[in-house]
This record gives structure tokens, C-alpha cells and sequence, in this order.
């Protein structure tokens, strides 16, 4: 068991998905969904905010802030075709994470 998830006589992990939102948004965090991609940010979150501590950046690189899932953004690139083809320039769309 992990006891880094036991704050205050609390056991963070045994927390269904509702209370831990529940508990961040008492402490004036809002998160997004809570998911299994999600669930273990979120858990640190609350033992960090329940241990009033306050990083920018863990010690295993998660960045403290909201999680939420990001749609993913089409980038417009200019790729010129030859010009013994057509003297118009084609483009294609590449998704590019923002």
C-alpha cells in the first residue's frame, strides 16, 4: 500500500471517483475527469493539497495543474509541389499537440 495516499488518517486511494472530486473541489481545486489515465495525478493532487504543500513541479515531473483530456489541434502545412506537376502550392493537415 502506498502510504504517501494516507494523509490525516485518510486513505486517499480507497476514495471512489466522486468523493475525490468531491475532496478536491472542497480544497478549491477543480478537476477534470476522473479517469484511469487520471485517477493517480489527481490522488497526489489531493495528498499535496491536503499536506498544504505547493509545487510547480513534482519530483516524477507531473505538472501540478488541471488534467483534462485536450482534443488534438490540425496544424495547416505548406509542402510546394514540383513545378512540373501544378503551380499551386498543396496542403495537408498534421495534428500538432498544443
Amino acid at each position: 500500500m502506498d502510504n504517501s495516499l494516507i494523509v490525516e488518517g485518510l486513505n486517499i486511494a480507497l476514495l471512489s471517483d466522486e468523493e475525490l472530486a468531491e475532496q478536491l473541489r472542497e480544497l478549491g481545486f477543480n478537476p477534470g475527469p476522473i479517469v484511469a489515465t487520471t485517477r493517480s495525478v489527481y490522488q497526489r493532487k489531493l495528498a499535496r493539497l491536503l499536506r498544504n504543500e505547493t509545487f510547480i513541479e513534482s519530483e516524477d515531473n507531473d505538472v501540478d495543474e488541471e488534467v483534462r483530456p485536450s482534443p488534438l489541434h490540425s496544424t495547416m502545412i505548406h509542402s510546394p509541389e514540383p513545378s512540373y506537376k501544378s503551380s499551386s502550392p498543396s496542403y495537408s493537415f498534421s495534428p500538432s499537440f498544443r
